[in-house]
């Protein structure tokens, strides 16, 4: 008799706690979506330089977008940080 008690007492708990943690809780979300509808002009053709030495690495140049619309971020060779190299910017031709 004593366990039978016992048993529904605890069946009971697990009830009464279990219940809250599959209630469902409230959640909020918030994204911003950008979309082009159009895409950028053609990359223009130019020849890579030549690195100034060792140290340096050449990043080519591509085309951004902004409110103003689609801009070319200009090519550029730029220096590691232990060789404390300048960083030059390359347009295209």
């Amino acid at each position: 008799m004593k366990t039978k008690y016992i048993i529904r007492l605890l069946l009971l708990a697990l009830v009464t706690f279990a219940i809250p943690a599959t209630a469902p809780t409230a959640s909020a979300a918030f994204g911003i979506g950008i979309s082009v509808g159009f895409a950028p002009p053609a990359l223009p053709i130019y020849a890579q330089p030549i690195c100034p030495g060792d140290g340096y690495i050449w990043t080519p140049g591509y085309w951004a977008y902004a409110n103003s619309g689609y801009y070319w971020a200009a090519a550029v060779i730029s220096g590691t940080a232990d060789t404390g190299a300048r960083t030059s910017a390359f347009m295209a031709a």
